[in-house]
């Protein structure tokens, strides 16, 4: 092999890598910002797809499925809410220090809370999904997951 195609080949490479890292911010998250731990497609945000599809004929929603899928809605956008600038803000000052260069050592308590609050959030979303499931029909489910 030649040496203008070996390093053409790695030109072509480490552009495609540097591509998906600025895609997905080197992380894999396409730089949104998620409070959860768990970020998955099967960990679904049901009050969202429930949102978008609160009128679906389909979906068919009874009035008595509405009311207590409204508080649990509630309820979950509240508490996620409370958390996420707090989120943010301890995100923002990990990257800040980090890049800083100061010691992982005087992070570490930070490191701590941020993690202390997304285990908070990332339990509001599973008691969400949870509590969602309990009044959906199995049909329902399958319907707003399919989508």
């Amino acid at each position: 092999m030649s040496y203008k195609k070996i390093l053409l080949g790695a030109i072509l490479l480490f552009s495609i890598v540097s591509l998906q890292a600025s895609q997905t911010n080197g992380m894999g998250n396409k730089g949104k910002f998620s409070p959860f731990l768990i970020n998955s497609k099967k960990m679904p945000h049901m009050t969202k797809l429930l949102k978008m599809n609160w009128q679906n004929k389909v979906l068919n929603l009874s009035a008595q499925q509405k009311e207590p899928l409204l508080q649990i809605r509630k309820r979950t956008m509240k508490a996620v809410m409370e958390l996420s600038p707090q989120i943010k803000k301890l995100e923002r000052e990990i990257e800040r220090l980090t890049m800083q260069r100061v010691s992982p050592k005087d992070i570490s308590k930070m490191l701590d809370q941020l993690a202390q609050l997304k285990a908070e959030a990332s339990k509001v979303h599973v008691k969400c999904i949870h509590d969602t499931l309990s009044v959906l029909e199995p049909t329902q489910v399958d319907f707003l997951l399919k989508k």
